[in-house]
């Protein structure tokens, strides 16, 4: 049953730039959830990579034929690993306190409350080394609980001054190798669920 309502939760919060593995925690809070959090919600993760991977299917395919966008795209993912690694790796007791996840949450909001005030007319063409190096920091700092990968990859490439749709359709790409990535080195983890 608990791993039934983790599963509608993920659903419901993947898609919006809300933290699904905020809300994932405080789920977890609510019922008393012990197992390896970390793995546990990476797993949760790929029913939405799939989803992901369907639903921008057609954007997808036009962006592996652009050796600018996919080198950039893998300048993103090595400091998004490297970053994110280090956090999860130096900072795991503090990403679960409370009053942690709770500045978290109101980082993410202000982030959130700030995206319409950025309309740019960038093309993802255009793409930078500075616009990836920001691009793969901020997706790092999302492995916290309470900041989204998505607010805060949309945000960064809006105040880049990238168009909206863009902005939307690239920080779902980058996400593709980040969450793959990051089942196959907490998939040992998982397996440990009893």
């Amino acid at each position: 049953m608990k791993f039934l309502l983790f599963g509608i939760l993920q659903a419901i919060t993947e898609f919006l730039p809300v933290s699904s593995s905020g809300h994932l925690y405080l789920l977890k809070k609510i019922l008393s959830f012990n197992e390896n959090l970390f793995a546990f919600f990476v797993f949760l993760h790929i029913p939405s990579l799939l989803a992901i991977i369907i639903f921008f299917r057609r954007e997808i395919f036009s962006f592996i034929f652009e050796k600018k966008i996919l080198f950039y795209t893998f300048i993103i993912t090595v400091i998004t690993a490297v970053f994110g690694l280090f956090v999860e790796k130096n900072f795991k007791d503090l990403m679960e306190k409370k009053y942690f996840v709770s500045i978290c949450f109101l980082i993410n909001s202000i982030l959130l409350l700030s995206l319409n005030k950025n309309r740019g007319k960038k093309n993802i063409e255009e793409i930078g080394l500075k616009d990836s190096i920001l691009l793969g920091f901020f997706q790092g700092l999302a492995v916290f609980y309470g900041i989204s990968r998505s607010g805060i990859t949309i945000t960064t490439l809006l105040k880049q001054k990238f168009k909206p749709k863009d902005s939307f359709e690239f920080s779902f790409f980058i996400g593709i190798p980040v969450i793959f990535g990051a089942f196959i080195l907490e998939s040992k983890e998982f397996l440990k669920f009893k």
